[in-house]
């Protein structure tokens, strides 16, 4: 920028025939200098009063598109993305950060999209006192409407739940594949059930139209291994799922192979 003024400056005095002497470059330099400093004082304004320019939809999709994947980890839903774009083309961008934390707060309970990648299944979910109400997940997320959020990453095992904790669920899974099954042959899992002053605690590990492991009002930490098999097809996935009640802890592994299915 500064050359530019340079050279901007230095063109005037050719074409006016006239050389510019010691004391006069060095006049012409302060000003280059001031101005580039009102330059930068004029961008910074340009872009605070941008900032409360309306967006037009397909900026807002965009936006909502990149945070809303950074935060989840999977695509946004079409009818998320459209309700919140649409909704922000007609406000300013001081408004998209509420926007991308509704979103991002209804794709954490939403079920996962993806498809089952690999035969293994990974269920957690923890809570605190919670009047006894079933907190759950299934192997494509779906969460029972007392859990209050699913987590991205791996919930670090402690025997140790709160009373005060809030209920929190992970889910390593995915839909089965069309014309695929489920076929799980053997399952892990460990868990407590200390329950608190709300009520016995308590934890259920499902699989298809079995329970594979229950217990009530345990504070010992459980550790138990099942091995049979089990298929489980499209459609079927929120029959395999952990769950929890007043201040407990549930974590199963599910492990298997991914099967052409029959039917």
């Amino acid at each position: 920028m500064r050359r530019l003024a340079w050279f901007a400056l230095l063109a005037l005095l050719v074409q006016s025939g006239e050389r510019a002497s010691a004391g006069e470059e060095e006049d012409l330099a302060k000003r280059v200098v001031a101005l580039e400093a009102e330059a930068k004082r004029l961008q910074a304004e340009v872009e605070a009063l941008r900032a409360h320019l309306p967006r037009n939809e397909a900026w807002f999709r965009a936006e909502l598109a990149a945070r809303y994947l950074a935060e989840v980890g999977e695509p946004i839903p079409d009818g998320v993305l459209v309700r919140e774009a649409e909704s922000l083309a007609r406000s300013t961008r001081q408004f998209t950060d509420a926007a991308v934390r509704r979103a991002v707060e209804a794709g954490r309970k939403l079920p996962l999209a993806t498809a089952l990648a690999a035969p293994l299944v990974v269920l957690q979910v923890r809570s605190g006192a919670g009047g006894g109400n079933p907190n759950r997940v299934d192997m494509i997320g779906g969460l029972s409407p007392y859990v209050v959020a699913r987590s991205r990453t791996e919930i670090p095992w402690s025997p140790a739940v709160d009373m005060h904790e809030s209920s929190r669920a992970y889910a390593l899974g995915g839909r089965v594949p069309k014309g695929k099954a489920f076929a799980v042959t053997k399952v892990t899992w460990r868990a407590v059930a200390a329950g608190d002053s709300n009520g016995p605690g308590e934890y259920y590990v499902r699989l298809g139209s079995e329970t594979i492991a229950h217990d009530r009002d345990n504070s010992s930490t459980f550790e138990g291994k099942w091995e049979g098999r089990i298929v489980i097809r499209a459609g079927e996935e929120s029959t395999v799922q952990v769950e929890v009640a007043n201040s407990s802890a549930v974590e199963a592994r599910f492990e298997g192979t991914i099967v052409d299915d029959a039917k």
